[in-house]
């Protein structure tokens, strides 16, 4: 994917954030990869990250909140696994998730999402004793419900500024791109039209459009021309089952795929296997 992030401004950008409101912010790519993120003092998710199994709950934690923010297209609050709040907030282009955006790690004053005792129970068991816990607890800013909103506006109008300052750039194809890859990913399956419009929400005159300009070809077209393409593949370097391969490539109907196979190659399968090994 072609995106192009300005990482030391938008350092700068989250920097001046966390300056206004002692918050901790960052940005991930839809890769989950971290591009940019805001200087912070909290020693609590230091030592969460101490060891392996940290880390590793830390970004199980990340990417669940991630791809829910994706399907509900809107900012996210929730409580981590180590019990303290954070928010996902999912920056779109063309109706497509390409970055994240991730506000925390704060406690609420109401204790709706983070309190102590939340805390404690993430912790076991652990190595650390739990008047630590405690101590490092309470060095995390306390923010009311009020304020977490506040946080959220003003950082949408950072969001807005990043788009309008250039900040994340990517090119006019990233839609074709984005459908292309999500087509090659689910080619076995009764992938159609109407799915892949859904996935993307486009219309269909988008997507016809789309792949006319970019591929000089018919979404439906373009389709089988891939499932053929993986079946010569198949037939080339295994010894699979015709039928077989027919289902691995995307054709519940297999004489539709025996027939469609002669049309487009000039030969059956099963000719064009023989021929091109014995050559």
């Amino acid at each position: 994917m072609n995106i192009q992030f300005d990482k030391q401004k938008l350092e700068k950008l989250l920097t001046d954030f966390y300056n206004c409101t002692n918050l901790s912010v960052s940005i991930f790519d839809n890769e989950f990869n971290c591009i940019a993120y805001s200087p912070s003092t909290q020693k609590f998710c230091d030592c969460m990250r101490e060891n392996e199994c940290g880390q590793k709950k830390c970004l199980q934690t990340d990417k669940q909140h991630f791809e829910q923010a994706k399907q509900s297209r809107q900012t996210v609050i929730y409580t981590c696994h180590a019990g303290l709040v954070e928010s996902v907030t999912p920056i779109f282009y063309d109706n497509i998730a390409i970055a994240y955006v991730i506000l925390g790690r704060f406690r609420d004053k109401e204790q709706i999402y983070s309190s102590a005792e939340k805390v404690l129970n993430s912790q076991k068991p652990t190595v650390f004793s739990n008047a630590k816990w405690l101590r490092l607890y309470k060095q995390i800013p306390e923010i009311s419900q009020e304020t977490v909103k506040s946080a959220l506006s003003l950082l949408k109008m950072c969001i807005e500024y990043i788009w309008n300052a250039h900040l994340i750039k990517m090119d006019k194809n990233l839609l074709a791109t984005q459908i292309e890859t999500y087509i090659l990913e689910n080619i076995t399956t009764n992938i159609s039209i109407a799915s892949i419009c859904k996935q993307f929400y486009i219309s269909k005159q988008t997507l016809y459009t789309m792949f006319h300009a970019e591929y000089n070809d018919t979404v439906k077209n373009y389709i089988l021309t891939k499932r053929l393409s993986m079946a010569k593949k198949l037939l080339l370097t295994t010894n699979l089952p015709i039928s077989d391969i027919a289902t691995k490539v995307g054709f519940s109907d297999y004489n539709y795929f025996i027939r469609l196979f002669r049309v487009k190659t000039g030969t059956t399968p099963l000719v064009f296997r023989k021929k091109q090994l014995k050559d």
